[in-house]
């Protein structure tokens, strides 16, 4: 007496019976693997971790020493400088705000595994989403600067 393992093949209501719990644990298991497998190294190559978008702080002595010399060639490459450092912040930000709201979402709607990794990732882009806004924040235009614009004019007239 044992399990008739032919049998169970053979016959149709035991082989639905048998097989359909063993497929579901089959296919759920695989699911479950690639699912944290396809996670574990994907996501790390991706991170960005330090993008040296360090913005030196212009000082405003430094663009009337320039205006009133009548460089006003350099001035403008500063200008030009601040505003493709300026843009390429704002990218940065933008991708950072993006991967948050990404690992935000997989946070709730995942499994254990990927939750709690997605918990991680999101504290992670959350930190660097505030250092970007920190060096955007201290980031000083050197176009609206009124005081440069009218010593600036007064000089051209």
């Amino acid at each position: 007496m044992g399990i008739n393992i032919i049998g169970l093949f053979l016959d149709y209501r035991t082989s639905f019976k048998f097989f359909y719990p063993v497929v579901v644990l089959l296919f759920l298991t695989l699911v479950v693997t690639f699912h944290s497998r396809k996670y574990k190294n994907k996501e790390m190559d991706e991170i960005i971790r330090d993008a040296n978008l360090k913005i030196e702080d212009t000082h405003f002595l430094k663009e009337l020493k320039l205006i009133k010399s009548g460089d006003f060639s350099s001035y403008l490459m500063e200008i030009d400088n601040d505003m493709s450092q300026v843009t390429l912040l704002l990218k940065h930000y933008k991708l950072m705000v993006r991967k948050y709201h990404k690992y935000n979402a997989k946070s709730k709607n995942s499994s254990r595994i990927m939750r709690k990794h997605a918990a991680k990732m999101k504290d992670a882009y959350l930190q660097y989403i505030l250092d970007d806004y920190e060096s955007i924040k201290k980031i000083k235009m050197n176009m609206i600067n009124t005081e440069v614009y009218d010593e600036w004019k007064k000089q051209k007239i």
